[in-house]
């Protein structure tokens, strides 16, 4: 028979005590009897005459169980240990040395970390047991965007050895460290732009092939238009003529962006259809004449043609430049220089002196410069270097040898510590970026005279330049002396002083952190 009071409901465990008392046990009556284990058995004792006594002597029950009811928590059996290392940990005195360039938080601190982990390296070497954590916090610490740091995970990746490896895989945000190169895949398993991008850039570092085939399987409506034009300029990254298919496909896309990231590309590739399609466009409009005794080169301007596949990548114009102008422009950039040389019969030498008319010379000079820099051709380089000023210099150094840009520049920063002032000091910082250390005698010879002369008070320059000199400037001890007197000789109250003086004692650590990774 029914008594008008809800049946009971099977109590299950605390959460089911807390909504019998939030609602009342006449709305939501306890059976203290079905709670679990002994603290059932025991409720089931309680006096039925007061149901709210009985859920409050329930609650007492179960709170005493959870406090001191449980059995110990069991550990869960330990993994196999870290298998035996092949190589030795590096000296004790460049262990301390990893931990305090970790320790460290001024601006060299991570450049001097890249060639302590590159010496350690190159050595062979391992990092001390001990260190392990540390480096392994500053290797996954994420990027801006909360990726993975892989520049910082393939630098350490060598002188961690067994226990490293094994270590990094016990904690999930040291665990893609170590984690494997990513398999190809498809493109359209990867959830965000940046997460597609950056797997297709791993896999082109990898396997070039691979990345390419990932890119010619990708469905293009699946993807936003400037998300294909950061997945197409990934090719950027170890350009070759098998990626030449993949470029012209792009020539068609509907995006102009994508179309101008493939033509800029091609025009990397003085072999592609697409540089041979621009010079016999350009080739028939450039001549040389004699006008006046002298020698000009005279130049028609192109027809613009909508329907012309190449035409649609070129970029918008820019304000005060004329349509016919702006063809002209790119396809002189994208025409292979070696080109000229045959059609005009002339050296390069002899074609970037030679007047050009109408008032064309600065804007042809700058396309033969920028296909100089994009097809890495030495001897125009040299040709253009003669009256470039800092800017092209930069752009044009990188295609020389080493030690011919060396001497480039030591001139350069020789002429420009003799003009002095910011503009010289910004000039000074962008030419020795140039230079990939080490740096040779003459271009050492020609920077230590520079710190001895330079009195510019723009110290934000001063800084990103010296950092540059700290870092590739020879680290015997007479280059280090010759830095070190250089400083003092300037004055207590001379802002650069104490910047020398850093430089100074840099090349001194350098030097002995190479010395400790033997």
């Amino acid at each position: 028979m029914s008594t008008g009071v809800p049946a009971a409901r099977r109590v299950l465990g605390w959460d089911d005590l807390v909504t019998a008392a939030l609602l009342g046990v006449a709305r939501r009556p306890v059976d203290p009897a079905a709670l679990p284990g002994e603290v059932g058995r025991l409720a089931g004792t309680l006096p039925d005459a007061d149901a709210p006594g009985r859920l409050l002597d329930a609650a007492a029950l179960l709170t005493t169980l959870r406090r001191a009811g449980g059995g110990p928590l069991l550990a869960p059996p330990p993994g196999p240990a870290a298998p035996p290392e092949a190589a030795s940990p590096v000296s004790a005195a460049g262990g301390a040395r990893l931990a305090a360039l970790l320790a460290r938080t001024d601006p060299l601190a991570e450049r001097l970390l890249d060639e302590w982990l590159a010496l350690a390296a190159g050595r062979g070497l391992l990092v001390p047991p001990a260190q392990l954590p540390r480096l392994l916090d500053w290797a996954s610490a994420r990027g801006e965007r909360g990726e993975v740091r892989r520049d910082r995970a393939e630098r350490v990746a060598p002188v961690l050895g067994e226990r490293g490896r094994w270590l990094a895989r016990h904690r999930t945000d040291w665990a893609p460290t170590v984690a494997p190169a990513p398999e190809p895949g498809d493109l359209g398993t990867y959830g965000t732009a940046a997460e597609r991008r950056d797997h297709l850039l791993a896999v082109r570092r990898r396997d070039p092939a691979a990345a390419r085939d990932l890119l010619l399987a990708a469905d293009p409506s699946t993807l936003r238009g400037e998300e294909r034009a950061q997945l197409y300029g990934v090719l950027a990254d170890g350009l070759g003529p098998a990626d030449e298919e993949l470029l012209e496909r792009a020539l068609d896309d509907s995006r102009q962006d994508v179309r101008t990231a493939a033509a800029a590309m091609l025009r990397r590739l003085p072999g592609s259809e697409f540089a041979s399609r621009a010079a016999a466009r350009a080739v028939p409009l450039v001549r040389v004449e004699r006008r006046r005794l002298r020698r000009v080169l005279v130049v028609d301007l192109p027809e613009v043609d909508p329907a012309q596949r190449d035409d649609r990548a070129l970029p918008a114009a820019p304000s005060g430049t004329g349509a016919r102008v702006w063809l002209l422009l790119h396809l002189v950039l994208a025409t292979p220089l070696r080109t000229w040389e045959e059609a005009l019969a002339a050296t390069p030498d002899e074609l970037v002196a030679l007047p050009v008319a109408d008032d064309l010379r600065g804007r042809l000079r700058a396309r033969w410069l920028g296909a100089a820099r994009d097809q890495a051709d030495a001897a125009w380089a040299r040709a253009l270097l003669r009256d470039a000023d800092p800017g092209e210099r930069v752009a044009l150094l990188p295609v020389l040898d080493v030690q011919e840009r060396a001497e480039h520049v030591a001139a350069a920063v020789d002429a420009l510590a003799e003009q002095g002032g910011r503009a010289a000091l910004t000039h000074v910082d962008a030419l020795l970026g140039t230079c990939p250390r080490p740096w040779p005698p003459v271009l050492a010879a020609a920077v230590l005279r520079w710190l001895a002369r330079e009195r510019s008070t723009d110290t934000w320059h001063a800084d990103w330049a010296l950092r540059t000199v700290a870092m590739r400037l020879p680290t015997d001890a007479a280059t280090e002396e010759a830095v070190r007197t250089a400083g003092l000789a300037r004055g207590v109250d001379d802002p650069w002083r104490a910047r020398v003086l850093t430089v100074a004692d840099t090349l001194h650590d350098r030097r002995h952190m190479t010395e400790e990774l033997r």
